[in-house]
């Protein structure tokens, strides 16, 4: 049974290690910087809310349970909203891309680019996106990724080869 000084230890703990890529998972996946800090508060909210109604379990993946909880809200999101594309204005807006700037070329480049991938993991489906963001944007690995989609490790192996497949003929075939 745990003790309400160790769960807050625990929570502060996840939080510190986790807060930063649970933002960014969020921001890849509704593109809205501030609805996705909301989302991202939300997410330690639930997990706390948790915590307190189970204090005598203890949280075996802290890591699985955020992204569970996560993908749940950004699920929610996604019922009750349709999700809008990045622009190159909001990320100079958002990111201070400044045109005077001799690096400003390539950010804007980059930016673009990764315009380009944003939209075209928009035409792949839902549980391929997921698989790819979870791997390469959040950087699980297959076997936590395997534990939080209640999935095998060949399976998820196989739709992120399938995927960056998927991915690779369309981005061809948007040059």
């Amino acid at each position: 049974m745990s003790t309400p000084k160790h769960m807050e230890q625990v929570f502060l703990s996840a939080y510190d290690e986790y807060a930063d890529a649970i933002f960014r998972h969020c921001f890849f996946r509704v593109n809205d910087r501030e609805r996705a800090k909301e989302l991202s508060q939300e997410v330690f909210v639930r997990v706390w809310e948790y915590l307190q109604k189970h204090a005598e379990d203890e949280v075996e993946n802290m890591q699985a349970l955020l992204y569970r909880v996560a993908r749940n809200l950004i699920i929610d999101e996604y019922r009750g909203r349709r999700k809008h594309g990045l622009s190159l204005d909001l990320l100079r807006e958002e990111d201070g891309f400044d045109t005077e700037d001799t690096r400003a070329h390539e950010g804007i480049i980059r930016a673009v680019e990764m315009t380009e991938v944003e939209h075209a993991m928009e035409k792949l489906p839902d549980h391929v996106r997921e698989a790819l963001v979870l791997r390469y944007i959040d950087d699980m690995s297959v076997k936590d990724i395997a534990a939080l989609t209640k999935e095998t490790e060949n399976a998820v192996s196989v739709r992120l080869h399938r995927g960056i497949n998927e991915l690779r003929k369309l981005l061809r075939t948007n040059e």
